[in-house]
């Protein structure tokens, strides 16, 4: 490895490392935040599902930014100061206690969709940065760093929480946090600052790129996954959205309970990573993918069996480790199936066409607790109902599994 590579490796771990201490600061909370305004339950639930959709569309637009910049960096570093910035006006939320409730979605839309358009450009510019020897290594040791980062950060901010409900100061420590994961996502900006330069080297048109994305659903080596994801991610979210005001709603679980929940997910999620670039580095990605795949259609099970907080912690450690196996499988499968010069684009209107699915499920699952009260009771059927609609979506999981093997045997002859 030379000095060059290992010195945007390290940028890269130091960006990650930040921003995971954003996202335990700021974005882990925005549920709660909007509990805490008066959201509602199901309003709680669709944060992240509607800004993030609407953030989709507005990421959709990347491609001008690349034509423009004609620089991957330039462009990921423009995006990560735009999603630093969209903190503030939360941070103004949480002093003054209320606002519209459209307002706050907005700002919230605006974090998601620099975020997204960040994240497509930015998995072209670290694919052409580190070699196809290290990926899995690199990408294993990140997410490593990453997770660790993530359980510090929430541990703080469940913490002060906590603290700020007990002497009446709530909204004030939300604003500290949002306050917080402004300044640590500035810092990663500066770290990504730090990586090599990437320039467009292909023919890059600013088009929206429906034809890229069309063809590659249907036609392209990536075809089975994308179909496979699209379906998977919609039924996943009849039940997902909602395992945070379940918690913090029907359980009635203090700030501290809540944040133990969540770091349990980001301890199995460092240990899987930690497995992936050691153990279980060897292992093929499509077999990472089914396994991660077949642990996620069991989760929502899990939480109907008990809801004693020990149990609980259990069932979010099981959950930390297949979706970290699911999350690593996924990425490095997309790295390896579409091409460079079409991955931001088919990434882009992937992104759009996965968030209205993850809407349409959710607003499923929003609708059957409505229909049914709300009550507790309503929320264990939806969990158990949400397993049974995951297991459908593993019927194009074969699919992909063949047509992978396929094409690896054709690689190798050729």
């Amino acid at each position: 490895m030379d000095r060059i590579q290992k010195q945007n490796i390290h940028s890269s771990i130091k960006d990650s490392i930040f921003y995971s201490l954003m996202v335990g600061m700021g974005e882990n909370f925005l549920c709660a935040f909007l509990l805490a305004l008066g959201a509602g339950d199901v309003g709680a639930g669709l944060v992240s599902v509607i800004p993030i959709l609407m953030g989709s569309v507005l990421q959709l637009y990347s491609s001008y930014g690349l034509k423009f910049f004609s620089s991957y960096k330039k462009w990921v570093v423009t995006c990560v100061l735009i999603q630093a910035f969209s903190f503030v006006p939360l941070v103004i939320v949480g002093f003054q206690g209320k606002a519209p409730l459209w307002m706050v979605f907005f700002f919230i839309s605006l974090y998601w969709g620099s975020g997204m358009a960040a994240s497509t450009s930015w998995n072209v510019w670290i694919a052409n940065l580190v070699s196809d020897n290290m990926k899995k290594s690199f990408f294993s040791n990140r997410g490593l760093f990453s997770q660790i980062s993530s359980i510090v950060s929430l541990a703080i901010g469940g913490a002060l929480l906590e603290w700020g409900e007990r002497y009446g100061y709530k909204m004030e420590v939300f604003s500290f946090l949002f306050m917080a994961a402004f300044i640590l996502r500035l810092i990663s900006a500066f770290h990504l600052n730090q990586q090599s330069e990437l320039k467009l080297d292909h023919h890059f048109s600013p088009q929206l790129g429906f034809k890229e994305f069309f063809l590659e659903l249907f036609q392209g080596k990536a075809s089975p996954l994308l179909k496979f994801m699209l379906l998977f991610y919609l039924c996943i979210h009849t039940s997902s959205p909602f395992f945070s005001p379940f918690m913090l709603s029907k359980l009635n679980l203090s700030y501290s309970s809540y944040m133990i929940l969540i770091a349990c997910v980001y301890i199995t999620k460092s240990l899987a990573y930690h497995l992936l670039g050691t153990m279980l580095r060897r292992l093929p990605n499509h077999v990472l993918l089914l396994m991660g795949a077949l642990g996620i259609t069991v989760l929502p099970w899990l939480w109907t069996l008990s809801t004693h907080f020990v149990n609980l912690c259990f069932f979010q450690m099981v959950s930390g480790f297949v979706w970290a196996i699911y999350e690593l499988a996924t990425l490095l499968l997309m790295m390896e199936l579409i091409p460079d010069e079409k991955r931001s684009k088919v990434l882009s209107f992937y992104n759009v066409f996965n968030h209205t699915g993850m809407l349409v499920g959710a607003l499923l699952g929003g609708y059957y607790l409505s229909l049914h009260g709300n009550t507790y009771h309503a929320f264990i059927d939806l969990f158990s109902l949400s397993t049974l609609i995951r297991l459908l979506a593993l019927v194009l999981l074969p699919s992909f599994y063949f047509s992978y093997q396929r094409q690896v045997k054709e690689m190798a002859l050729n």
